[in-house]
Parts: structure tokens; C-alpha cells; sequence
């Protein structure tokens, strides 16, 4: 995982204002690789949107493994139609109360103080 990781980092690892982030939109990957929180421990804006990840449980470990995480792309999983968007933002703001941007939607303090059900 280390490697695949590096190597995707050297493509599409970027750095924007002191912001690191990291692009594995549409890879079709099946599971989080969670290998990324130890690899990459300063990213601030991770992109997972439209692949196959159908535990959301993969993505709350990963969204709390990594504490610098301000921004994430999850939308597109296999995990929200089973789940649902509401209740996964929920979920992930439970788990890393940094986030300030979910899918492109900035949190609102109505939604950050939201407990997930």
C-alpha cells in the first residue's frame, strides 16, 4: 500500500496555501486504503469521490486517522445510497471535528454541532 501511495502521490499530490491534498477520484477502489493516514499524515484535503467503497465504516476510520483533514470528497461510494448523505456527514464530523468542507458543501454550525444518530 506504501508504494502505491507514494507513486500516486508523486501524480497528483498538490500543495495550495499550506494545504496538502490528495486526488483518488474515480480510481475505482474498493476498499479505503487506510495506509494513506501513516503515509501522508499532513493531508488537509483528501478526494475519494465516485469509487467502489462500499463501507462507510473504511472512510470514518481513515477521516479519523488523519488529523489535519479539513476537506474530503466521499460522494459517489457505494456506501451512501445504504447509509445516506445527512447521516454520513454526521458520522464523519463525529470523527474529525475539523472538517470545515464535506463534498464541496462548507459545514454550517447547525450542522457541526448535529450528533449522528
Amino acid at each position: 500500500c506504501v508504494v502505491l501511495c507514494v507513486c500516486v502521490y508523486v501524480r497528483v499530490c498538490f500543495r495550495l496555501r499550506r494545504r496538502f491534498g490528495l486526488l483518488l477520484k474515480k480510481f475505482s477502489l474498493g476498499q479505503v486504503p487506510l495506509c494513506l493516514a501513516a503515509a501522508f499524515p499532513l493531508l488537509t484535503t483528501l478526494s475519494l469521490f465516485g469509487n467502489k467503497i462500499a463501507d462507510a465504516r473504511q472512510l470514518l476510520a481513515l477521516a479519523e486517522a488523519l488529523q489535519n483533514l479539513t476537506e474530503v470528497f466521499v460522494g459517489g461510494n457505494l456506501c451512501f445510497p445504504q447509509v445516506g448523505d445527512a447521516v454520513l456527514r454526521a458520522q464523519l464530523l463525529a470523527v474529525r471535528p475539523s472538517l470545515a468542507w464535506i463534498d464541496g458543501r462548507p459545514i454550517m454550525p447547525a450542522t457541526a454541532s448535529q450528533q449522528p444518530p
